[in-house]
């Protein structure tokens, strides 16, 4: 009888490979590499903070909705 592999097996090491992002032109153009540069090196925590507080008030706003549902 012949064994058979799971896709799922297939799937993960194949998604794990660097090679999707090898294959992107956009990442390695002048425009990419100058938002890198000006988002991740000066001050990377400051730029998380600002991006997460949007997010963490959008989520207060939706869990005080859904409380006055329920």
């Amino acid at each position: 009888m012949a064994r058979t592999i799971p896709l799922r097996a297939l799937l993960v090491p194949l998604a794990l490979t660097p090679l999707p992002a090898a294959a992107c032109t956009l990442c390695r153009s002048d425009a990419a590499e100058a938002i890198r540069a000006r988002l991740v090196a000066p001050d990377l925590a400051w730029n998380l903070c600002v991006t997460a507080i949007p997010l963490l008030l959008l989520l207060a706003i939706i869990a005080a909705v859904a409380r006055e549902r329920a």
